[in-house]
């Protein structure tokens, strides 16, 4: 098969195996058709085509990847592959997305005790606990750590938009946020309001520290230190009531409130 591509090309120093870059020319149902210039035109398809199909969909015409030469099919088209390019495709993609801070919207794949667990194109991606929104921090008990992996599974299937804030490819590390994501929503909500300001929610969790409060009708969360939680107030507090909290004081993208303030400010 190489002979049949040199005597093609005798001045081409054209290797099977060998990878060389190509310009997406069209793509059809079960086929991806790539211009590599002086080496003609090449094509994914088969197996390869099947196997990489979650790669290859995102794949846009005009759009310059890396392939690897396996052989030529009857029609005198390179057959092309991605086996071993993958992952270098993938990590470029990683590249653009973080450096222009690109939203991507993901599905969640899997989950553990950490976080979430994403891929995108074909890299896995890991978000945090933390850097999920409030609304899907599986806040549970002391004694219920159990729980957050329940938690966080319900989550496997559904599509949220996430931020690239860290990665490395030698250690094959990815790692997303949401709430990196959405921080211009949540300081567009944080502009509305104001230290001192009195505003209705309700509790989302609870720690030895304090509990956590959630201003109504806005994915804005902060916490209430139990040094701001009058006594008389400690024994009716559970997640899911109702309250009013006093804005302390509101320091980025975090707000910290009170329970402690006088009937008449409201």
């Amino acid at each position: 098969m190489y002979e049949k591509i040199f005597k093609m090309h005798p001045k081409l120093d054209l290797k099977i195996g060998e990878i060389i870059e190509g310009e997406v020319i069209e793509k059809r149902v079960g086929a991806v058709y790539v211009d590599l210039g002086i080496f003609g035109v090449g094509k994914i398809y088969g197996a390869e085509y099947i196997n990489n199909r979650n790669l290859i969909k995102n794949f846009n015409i005009g759009e310059k990847i890396k392939v690897k030469v396996i052989g030529m099919d009857k029609d005198g088209f390179l057959e092309l592959s991605l086996s071993g390019v993958r992952n270098l495709i993938g990590w470029n993609k990683v590249k653009e997305a973080f450096e222009k801070r690109e939203i991507l919207e993901l599905e969640v794949k899997d989950a553990n005790n950490g976080g979430l667990i994403v891929d995108f194109f074909s890299i896995k991606g890991f978000v945090p606990v933390s850097q999920l929104m409030p609304e899907y921090y599986p806040r549970v008990g002391e004694n219920e750590k159990n729980k957050i992996v329940q938690r966080l599974k319900n989550l496997v299937g559904k599509t949220f938009r996430f931020r690239i804030i860290d990665y490395d490819p030698e250690k094959e590390k990815l790692i997303l946020s949401q709430k990196a994501a959405e921080e211009e929503t949540i300081q567009n909500y944080l502009l509305q309001f104001k230290p001192g300001q009195i505003v209705e929610g309700k509790i989302t969790g609870i720690s030895r520290f304090g509990i956590f409060f959630r201003i109504k009708e806005t994915p804005i969360e902060g916490l209430i230190h139990i040094s701001e939680i009058p006594a008389e107030k400690k024994e009716k507090l559970e997640v899911g009531v109702e309250t009013k909290a006093k804005i302390l004081r509101i320091e980025n993208d975090r707000i910290f409130f009170s329970l402690k303030f006088e009937e008449n400010q409201l």
